[in-house]
């Protein structure tokens, strides 16, 4: 037998059973969130039941919150990704004083734990008094210093010349970022986009720090006092619904961005 093939088929096997293992936790919760039969029961002793979605939403404001999660993450992920493309272009391709200045004190900032920036960032949301307000989420996630690294790295792999092609023709700078950069770096920017939407979705520190009122609360929020209640820890199957009812948003962003990210992952393949 060829050696290559016989390496190829171990690799490609050990990477199946991984992958399995890997999914099969995610598998069984779903599968136990649409069935009202005893966990230990055979799978031809069950059948497919919504009555635990159906109590999910109908004891908890769960409609609410899952509305106020796609509103935010949404808006954060699109203002972040304006403002770190932004960025990311301009400390790549534009030589100006403070320059390296500018990128060492993002890098610092990405090698601290976001946990540090928790009381001072409280501060200043008090003394704006924008506590309990959707733009003490909003404001912070503009900053995004992985973003402005991914996105600074990325710009300098375009050829100048076609930024002076573009100035040559009476491109402005607003246009060549929005006709010429942001194209350019399309794989990159739905990576930066799943990575940030998938972050903000699961946001539950400083969301829980700032807001107060239950209205404005998020499905993370929402869901993790809701496994506090006592009434909801022996209810297994509400806690699963409700751990499926997270991950459904995330899962069809990635599904529906899976294009752009092998792209992304080939193109790092070839540098490396």
């Amino acid at each position: 037998m060829d050696r290559g093939f016989l390496k190829t088929f171990l690799v490609t096997t050990a990477l199946l059973v991984a992958g399995a293992l890997a999914a099969l936790p995610l598998a069984w919760s779903i599968w136990h969130s649409f069935t009202a039969a005893p966990l230990h029961a055979a799978v031809g002793q069950t059948a497919i039941s919504f009555d635990a979605y159906r109590h999910l939403f109908s004891a908890q404001p769960v409609a609410t919150w899952l509305a106020n999660s796609l509103f935010l993450a949404g808006l954060q992920t699109v203002i972040a990704a304006i403002c770190s493309t932004l960025a990311g272009f301009a400390l790549a391709r534009y030589r100006f004083r403070g320059r390296l200045l500018i990128l060492g004190v993002f890098l610092a900032t990405l090698l601290l734990p976001s946990q540090v920036a928790l009381p001072a960032a409280w501060q200043l949301m008090r003394d704006l008094h924008l506590l309990d307000s959707y733009l003490a989420l909003l404001l912070p996630a503009a900053a995004s210093a992985f973003g402005v690294l991914l996105f600074y790295q990325t710009c300098r792999q375009i050829p100048p010349e076609l930024l002076d092609a573009a100035r040559i023709d009476g491109c402005g700078e607003w246009r060549l970022w929005w006709e010429i950069v942001l194209p350019a770096i399309q794989p990159t920017l739905a990576t930066f986009v799943v990575l940030s939407f998938t972050a903000n979705w699961n946001a539950f520190l400083w969301p829980q720090i700032v807001i107060q009122d239950d209205r404005k609360y998020t499905l993370a929020m929402g869901m993790a006092n809701l496994t506090a209640q006592p009434q909801s820890r022996g209810d297994l199957p509400l806690l699963l619904a409700a751990t499926t009812l997270c991950i459904i948003p995330s899962f069809i962003l990635f599904l529906a961005a899976r294009k752009h990210l092998n792209e992304t992952f080939n193109e790092g393949a070839i540098r490396g």
